[in-house]
């Protein structure tokens, strides 16, 4: 799996939307100019731009997305990818051969404790609101959760709160806490790896204090078609 983040959110201009356009497949672009505000069509155009240069595509080159009918996507029918983008940061993933991939990137925002019992199991809401920073434990279970879903290919889903059931508490617990202690400025990493009956899979965290998001990704063999 490979990965980009661009959290220079000061790019997110409408010079650049304007440098963006032509650079991008007609599709791309109709479902750019489709966004009302200026960071919709932005990080709409930069995606798409930053899945070119994960891949080493050329700017002049087009990418054919295909979807299957949960949305999930891959291009020209071959390489799976993953988009994701909050207001701090957009985050890109494509797969290696034979993999694919799901990622998501959330802002750290201020935990709601209705939002966490109808998103979170049982013991997972009990460690979310144990832990020292509920909000950035809840967030990181959330990306977590968003990004396998992503990596099912079957987006959200009502069984949210079991989407991590494969993975051992003791081993949330102890990633929630290696996160949430951070107490210096810079990116704090952490990968899990779990098998949920289907595969192994690793899940790769990043939490960035200054620019105050989460991003997991999640990678594993492909084990469907779309």
């Amino acid at each position: 799996m490979k990965y980009l983040i661009e959290d220079n959110m000061s790019l997110c201009t409408e010079e650049d939307v304007e440098r963006l356009l032509p650079s991008v497949s007609p599709k791309r672009r109709e479902k750019a100019l489709k966004y009302k505000h200026l960071q919709g069509k932005w990080s709409c155009l930069k995606t798409y731009e930053m899945l070119l240069q994960l891949l080493r595509y050329k700017k002049n080159e087009t990418l054919e997305f295909i979807y299957n009918r949960h949305g999930k996507p891959q291009i020209n029918g071959m390489t799976d990818f993953s988009i994701s983008h909050c207001p701090a940061a957009l985050a890109v993933a494509a797969a290696d051969e034979e993999e694919q991939v799901g990622i998501d990137i959330e802002s750290v925002r201020q935990y709601k404790d209705n939002l966490a019992n109808y998103v979170l199991a049982g013991q997972e809401y009990l460690i979310v609101n144990q832990s020292e920073k509920p909000n950035i434990s809840f967030t990181l279970l959330w990306t977590m959760k968003e990004a396998y879903l992503k990596y099912k290919g079957t987006g959200i889903t009502s069984e949210l709160p079991g989407t991590l059931d494969f993975i051992p508490l003791d081993t949330l617990n102890g990633l929630l806490s290696a996160i949430s202690r951070n107490t210096t400025d810079d990116p704090i990493t952490a990968t899990t790896i779990a098998e949920d009956g289907a595969g192994k899979l690793t899940f790769f965290s990043i939490y960035n204090p200054i620019k105050n998001y989460i991003m997991t990704a999640v990678s594993g063999k492909k084990k469907q078609k779309l």
